[in-house]
């Protein structure tokens, strides 16, 4: 009996995974001084090295790694070394780069200027990307907050250009970003009866609520209308006022971000507005504030971070497809650039199963996050050897503290 077709589609598109031809680059750091007292911009110059021609493939174990003519890996696990690079940090950056090339397609036969901010911004915006993926569908109040945290700072953050000679690249436009950087034009109740209540107050539509309906104040309403700061700390903040606009919006009927607005417009009237998001914080108007979630809440969250997750990594993927090897006789993927790989690679991931994790070797030289199953509770070391590093410093460190002299 023949499978169906989709049985057969999902054998290829699991046991097929993907390789990509790029080349190395040489990277040079230009630092110039603008404003006095603040710090140096820095600026990549970058070329592409013709003579160095080098491949990545993905396996299922180390995920994307660099290898040589013979399959023999030269750099395992590229996206944990991604991962692994620090803040600021442009000479880990310039390291990783005259490696395993740029991220995207960089000019031959002249340098092309990228902004170290805006490529740090990029590098974010993968850690994040891996961040929720780990702690999709995380139940405990932990993994929640990573949840928040990962999805929030993927939609607050400002978008990214960077034009090359052969492409200019975006990071991904999210809904909820335009929407608060281009507000829409407030809603007019007087023309719709139906949607005021007999105090004055305004009935929207509201996916989190457990009836589908939310009551708007007519005071906050008026305020927001206005511009008014109000009493509540943030109430006055463009994002937030943005945010109001299309929570209360008609278009949301129409919309695919609905879901969205409605999570963080009664999370911030729960917990508190939102002034500034970092990959690794989040900073309230009120410093009282902090993360919160009611029932309706937590039974959105996971619905709202795979929204934020699929449109993040079909962005970034949107431009791989699958060809028909002649010389091999067999389906492979067609991957241009090494950010769709490193996209790809977090495609691969199966949440839930499969996840990144931080190396518990302070001192780890090899692979500060690697992939491992999520049911290996017990792994927390990448190799042997930072296990028994660890164990090492752990048994150094007791010594010292017993022949440290007592007060």
């Amino acid at each position: 009996m023949s499978k169906p077709m989709s049985s057969v589609f999902s054998e290829i598109f699991v046991n097929n995974l993907f390789e990509l031809d790029s080349n190395a680059c040489k990277c040079e750091k230009d630092t110039k001084n603008v404003v006095p007292g603040e710090p140096p911009e820095t600026t990549l110059k970058i070329y592409s090295l013709s003579d160095r021609p080098i491949h990545f493939s993905y396996s299922d174990k180390d995920g994307l790694n660099l290898t040589g003519p013979q399959g023999r890996v030269i750099i395992k696990n590229i996206l944990g070394q991604v991962l692994a690079l620090k803040e600021g940090d442009a000479d880990g950056v310039i390291r990783l780069i005259e490696k395993a090339g740029f991220i995207l397609p960089i000019s031959f036969q002249n340098y092309e200027a990228i902004e170290f901010n805006a490529l740090m911004k990029i590098i974010r915006r993968i850690k994040a990307t891996v961040n929720l993926m780990n702690a999709i569908d995380g139940k405990n109040i932990y993994e929640q907050m990573r949840m928040f945290q990962a999805m929030t700072y993927l939609l607050y953050d400002d978008p990214i250009e960077l034009d090359l000679e052969g492409m200019r690249y975006v990071t991904c436009p999210h809904a909820l970003n335009e929407l608060l950087r281009k507000p829409i034009p407030l809603r007019d109740f007087r023309g719709d009866r139906d949607s005021i209540l007999e105090n004055g107050n305004f009935e929207v539509s509201d996916s989190i609520s457990s009836s589908g309906r939310a009551e708007v104040s007519h005071d906050l309403y008026n305020q927001m209308q206005m511009g008014s700061f109000g009493t509540i700390p943030g109430q006055g903040s463009s994002n937030y006022r943005n945010l109001f606009f299309a929570y209360i919006s008609t278009m949301k009927k129409q919309s695919d971000w609905a879901p969205i607005v409605d999570f963080y417009m009664n999370y911030q009237n729960q917990a508190g507005i939102i002034d500034y998001v970092d990959l690794d914080s989040i900073t309230y108007y009120d410093p009282k504030a902090q993360f919160s979630l009611n029932d309706n809440l937590k039974k959105a969250l996971p619905k709202v971070a795979r929204m934020v997750l699929s449109n993040e990594i079909n962005h970034n993927i949107s431009s791989i497809h699958m060809q028909y090897d002649g010389e091999g006789l067999a389906p492979k993927w067609k991957i241009e650039t090494l950010l769709q790989a490193l996209y790809f690679a977090i495609f691969y991931m199966k949440p839930g199963i499969k996840m990144y994790k931080r190396c518990a070797n302070p001192n780890c030289k090899r692979d500060v996050f690697f992939l491992t199953d999520r049911t290996k509770t017990n792994k927390e070391y990448c190799s042997t050897q930072c296990r028994s590093a660890a164990g090492q410093r752990r048994r150094r460190l007791g010594e010292q503290a017993e022949k440290k002299p007592q007060s």
